[in-house]
């Protein structure tokens, strides 16, 4: 299948990079595509709420089995240069094993905005259920491509520890399976109580059993392997509480400590 091939001319142009870590894996160095493998991976973006767009992805991209196999959906926010708060452009993305953000149409490592007037700008990536990170520093965009590498530890981003170091990569903090900004494991708003309760919720789960599974595609998937579940092996409240005993700023492994991101 041939992909249609993506015009830059006269556009507002991106390169972006990133790792998840809920499917980072340290031995390859690469990002695990189980959503694509078991056919998870939705055609529509699940990111429509902020968008108000409905942006689906090319079928072609999901025969890709290598390092640039599609991981998941990704939303990049072009922010305002005088008030960071103040999103100006949004757009829905995939982001490849190998952590490169790709056009979801043509497949173009170019993300483009046809509307956006050249200047400076604040990048921020999101994921479903990883905290969201921005660049410390405005970005000049234009008809130029620049790139902007947020999976280099030494690319200032906004807030304190806002990504994972793991070796010489920098990773999305995973957990966030409410989508309120912080991981919180203990407590009110917190993101274990939000996946033990839609696994109890589920109406197949008719004994109310915790130990139950979900499979499919779910913000309660933390580490992207999809299946939720919330005791056992491989569930996804471990490496919640993983990240926020380890978390640099949580200097007495405090197990109600509460992370926040840097959005």
């Amino acid at each position: 299948v041939t992909l249609p091939t993506n015009n830059p001319t006269n556009k507002t142009l991106l390169n972006v990079s990133a790792f998840l870590q809920g499917a980072y894996d340290a031995s390859t160095g690469l990002m695990r595509d189980d959503l694509r493998q078991q056919a998870y991976l939705p055609i529509e973006s699940p990111y429509f709420a902020q968008t108000q767009v409905t942006e689906e992805l090319n079928p072609a991209l999901l025969a890709r089995s290598d390092d640039t196999a599609p991981v998941d959906w990704v939303l990049i926010e072009l922010r305002d240069k005088t008030d960071k708060t103040k999103i100006v452009a949004t757009k829905s993305a995939l982001i490849q094993r190998n952590g490169q953000v790709i056009d979801p149409q043509t497949g173009s490592q170019t993300l483009s905005w046809d509307t956006v007037a050249a200047g400076d700008y604040f990048v921020a990536i999101k994921h479903r259920n990883h905290l969201g990170i921005m660049s410390n520093n405005t970005v000049a965009l234009g008809t130029s491509v620049v790139t902007l590498d947020f999976t280099n530890p030494s690319l200032e981003i906004l807030g304190t520890h806002s990504r994972l170091i793991v070796g010489d990569k920098a990773l999305m903090w995973a957990g966030d399976s409410n989508q309120d900004g912080v991981l919180i494991a203990n407590g009110n708003n917190s993101d274990a109580t939000t996946v033990l309760g839609n696994l109890l919720m589920d109406p197949l789960n008719t004994d109310f059993n915790s130990n139950y599974m979900l499979s499919g595609y779910f913000e309660d998937d933390i580490n992207m392997d999809g299946s939720v579940s919330f005791a056992g092996p491989n569930n996804d409240i471990t490496p919640l509480i993983a990240n926020i005993l380890v978390h640099p700023d949580n200097t007495e492994t405090a197990g109600n400590y509460i992370v926040k991101g840097g959005l």
